[in-house]
């Protein structure tokens, strides 16, 4: 489960009862992850989605965590819908970050490299939209934010106006599923 915002502890000593605390600190759990699965099926049934990682050269660290948040934010923002996450990698503790975009055009990766001035970019695009092979992609990014090392999600606004993708896609995959 992703982490929530408030820890049972914060919960506690605003005034909540044990319980109370523990089953708010669970649905907050629940519901983040929820959420998450939710964007990243949307960005899923886009035409073109991509898996992309950003990481930071050595000569590049230094700088605070918020100027590459912001700089992930301003390269994703004008090319689609996307849910990014940074974090810290295992064996060697270097910071990176992780993002999925999905959009209606196809991606200029020359555009996207040459922005992102800190460290390299690796693209992954998601060609197969199949039930299982869109399953590891809301696996591999949910566990990268759920990791113990991972930070805060960072998303684009207007999702809501694409719940409507969501549900066409979960009808029709429904029908498919139940009509053999």
């Amino acid at each position: 489960m992703i982490k929530p915002k408030k820890t049972l502890y914060d919960r506690i000593h605003e005034g909540q009862n044990i319980q109370q605390a523990f089953d708010n600190y669970d649905n907050s759990k629940w519901m983040r992850s929820y959420r998450l699965t939710k964007r990243v099926k949307i960005i899923c049934s886009f035409d073109h989605a991509y898996f992309i990682t950003f990481t930071i050269n050595q000569k590049h660290y230094g700088y605070k965590r918020e100027t590459y948040r912001r700089k992930v934010k301003k390269i994703l923002s004008d090319l689609g819908l996307y849910v990014a996450n940074d974090d810290y990698g295992k064996m060697a503790g270097r910071y990176h970050l992780h993002a999925l975009l999905g959009g209606f055009g196809l991606l200029n990766y020359s555009k996207i490299t040459s922005l992102w001035q800190y460290g390299n970019v690796d693209f992954e695009p998601i060609t197969q939209k199949d039930a299982l092979r869109l399953k590891n992609y809301i696996i591999k990014l949910t566990l990268h934010a759920e990791k113990e090392t991972a930070r805060d999600l960072i998303y684009s606004r207007g999702f809501d106006k694409y719940n409507i993708i969501l549900d066409q896609v979960f009808k029709e995959q429904w029908k498919n599923e139940n009509s053999r």
